[in-house]
């Protein structure tokens, strides 16, 4: 069994429900603005039962077919972390390698530059199995607590070679809409989206 999660802040609850409702998912709601980490973490617990937990942003945009596209995907890959969205621009030090890759319109981004870390958390797959594992290395501080959200939940996965992107992405992000953590960032958008290749 797949759930899917939205984490969201208030200021987008409205949004949250609409993509939740598009997925047949839940809220997660960061009510008091403790951040996006815990609110990511607190998604990933609500996951009892299931096979693996997709959790979406709420500035995130899904293909038409997103769900069953979503099982496809697993089903080549089911014990991996899928990355659902490769973006543009940020951040820059892998932008390099996915403009190479990207050339050659492959199904999956495999170069190690790409699985050594999930660079993204805007939308993403975790087998529920690992879990355990995941939150006892978030624990033991092998990542760097203070690193950005999508590095810390993707690190056990990344050393464990288990860290995958499908391309292109089901996911891509809402660039119109003001980031809640930086003024600055703009053409945060997918390299490909499933419903239109690169360009």
């Amino acid at each position: 069994m797949i759930v899917y999660r939205v984490v969201a802040v208030p200021e987008r609850l409205a949004m949250a429900h609409e993509l939740a409702e598009h997925v047949g998912g839940q809220v997660v709601l960061d009510e008091t603005h403790q951040g996006t980490f815990p609110n990511h973490v607190r998604a990933l617990g609500t996951a009892d039962g299931a096979t693996h937990v997709v959790v979406l942003e709420d500035d995130a945009i899904i293909c038409a077919d997103f769900t069953q596209h979503v099982e496809r995907l697993i089903e080549q890959r089911p014990s991996h972390l899928l990355g659902l969205y490769v973006g543009r621009q940020h951040p820059r030090k892998p932008q390099p390698v996915i403009q190479r890759l990207v050339a050659s319109q492959p199904a999956w981004l495999d170069a190690p530059a790409m699985t050594a870390a999930l660079w993204w958390a805007v939308g993403y797959v975790m087998p529920v199995k690992d879990l355990p594992s995941v939150l006892a290395d978030l624990d033991a501080g092998f990542q760097h607590p203070w690193a950005d959200t999508d590095k810390r939940l993707g690190h056990w996965h990344a050393e464990q070679g288990r860290l995958s992107y499908p391309f292109p992405s089901p996911v891509d992000h809402n660039d119109d809409i003001p980031s809640t953590v930086s003024k600055n960032r703009t053409g945060r958008v997918a390299w490909a989206h499933c419903e239109r290749r690169p360009g």
